[in-house]
C-alpha cells in the first residue's frame, strides 16, 4: 500500500537516481514543536548551517547556526517557509540540508496530477442502502456523487442482487435518484466520484494511503510518479542537479543544457502511455452505462 511519502522518494528516484544522490542531513536532538524557532540536531554537518532545511512537508529557512551547540535558529519568518506546512516533528526526524527537489514540491505536483486525472480516471464507491423515494422526501446519492456506473436491487428471494436498468440521476438538482425499486428493498448503486487529494494541511499526510485518499488502484501510483516527474524535470534542469538517472544518462549524463526538457518529455510519454492503459482498464471494469430512463416513474411492481 503505497503512502504519499513513498510516492515523493520514489519521484526523486525517478528524477535522481536511485542512490545516486545525497542530500546531507542529520537528525533531530529534540523535539520540534510547531513555530519554535530553535532546531536542535544531533550534528551540523560541515559546522556551519544557513538557507533552507526540511524536515518532512516542511520548509524553514535558517538564520543563523551555533555548531557548539548543534543548534540552528530560524528566522521570524522561517517556519513554514515557502507556504509549506508548519508543524511539530518528533525526536529522530531526519533534517535535510537544502534539498535538491523539496517533499513538499513533490507532494503539491502529486495533487496536481491527480486533479488532472479527472474525468479520464475517476474513483469508484459503493452505497448498498434502503431505497425509499417520495416527492417529500425523495432519495438522493452522496454528494461526491458524479455519475453512476451501475444500479441493483436485492433478490425478493434469495441473497442476490439484480441489475436495474431504469433508473435517472439529477447532480444538478441536489443529488437527485429515482430508480425502478420499490420502496423498502436493498439497493445498491455504484457510482463515479472525482479522485480524492492529498491533505497537505495534515501533519501526518505523509503515512496516509494513496489507495484510501485517491479512490483508486494501488498500481496507478506508479503512473502518477511519471506524471509528477514530468511536471519537475522541465523546471528542475538535470545539468544543474547533477542528475544520473537512466533518462537523463541517455541524454549526456544530465550534464547538457536543456536536458530537462528531454527528461520531461520522455517521462510525459511514459505517464500518457499508462493513463492511456489505465483508462481502458477502468472503463471496461466499472463502465459509467447507458441506462433506460423513464421520465414518469410511478412504476408499479
Amino acid at each position: 500500500m503505497p503512502t504519499l511519502e513513498e510516492i515523493v522518494s520514489t519521484t526523486r528516484h525517478r528524477l535522481l537516481g536511485v542512490g545516486s544522490y545525497h542530500d546531507r542531513s542529520c537528525e533531530l536532538n529534540q523535539e520540534l514543536d510547531e513555530g519554535s524557532p530553535q532546531v536542535v540536531v544531533d550534528e551540523i554537518p560541515g559546522g556551519k548551517a544557513g538557507g533552507i532545511i526540511e524536515i518532512g512537508l516542511e520548509k524553514i529557512r535558517i538564520k543563523r547556526s551555533d555548531s557548539a551547540t548543534n543548534t540552528m535558529t530560524a528566522y521570524a519568518f522561517g517556519r513554514g517557509y515557502d507556504g509549506s506546512l508548519q508543524s511539530s516533528h518528533a525526536v529522530g526526524s531526519e533534517v535535510v540540508f537544502s534539498p535538491m527537489i523539496p517533499a513538499i514540491t513533490i507532494a503539491r505536483e502529486v495533487n496536481s496530477v491527480l486533479n488532472s486525472l479527472y474525468p479520464m480516471l475517476y474513483a469508484v464507491r459503493t452505497l448498498d442502502t434502503v431505497y425509499s423515494h417520495t416527492p417529500e422526501t425523495p432519495f438522493v446519492l452522496p454528494a461526491e456523487a458524479v455519475d453512476v456506473v451501475a444500479v441493483f436491487r436485492s433478490e425478493i428471494h434469495g441473497d442476490g442482487w439484480g441489475r436495474v436498468d431504469e433508473w435517472r440521476f439529477e447532480p444538478d438538482s441536489g443529488q437527485g435518484f429515482i430508480a425502478a425499486v420499490p420502496p423498502g428493498r436493498n439497493i445498491r448503486v455504484v457510482y463515479a466520484t472525482r479522485i480524492g487529494l492529498f491533505d497537505l494541511t495534515d501533519p501526518n499526510v505523509v503515512d496516509s494511503d494513496f489507495a484510501t485518499v485517491t479512490g483508486l488502484e494501488d498500481r496507478v501510483s506508479n503512473l502518477l510518479g511519471a506524471g509528477v516527474a514530468a511536471r519537475l524535470a522541465a523546471y528542475f534542469d538535470m545539468g544543474k542537479l547533477g542528475a544520473t538517472g537512466a533518462e537523463a544518462r541517455v541524454d549526456g549524463g544530465g550534464k547538457a543544457a536543456g536536458v530537462g526538457i528531454n527528461v520531461a518529455d520522455r517521462f510525459y510519454q511514459e505517464f500518457q502511455a499508462g493513463l492511456d492503459q489505465e483508462a481502458a482498464v477502468l472503463h471496461k471494469q466499472h463502465p459509467i452505462r447507458l441506462h433506460r430512463e423513464k421520465m414518469g416513474y410511478r412504476w408499479s411492481w
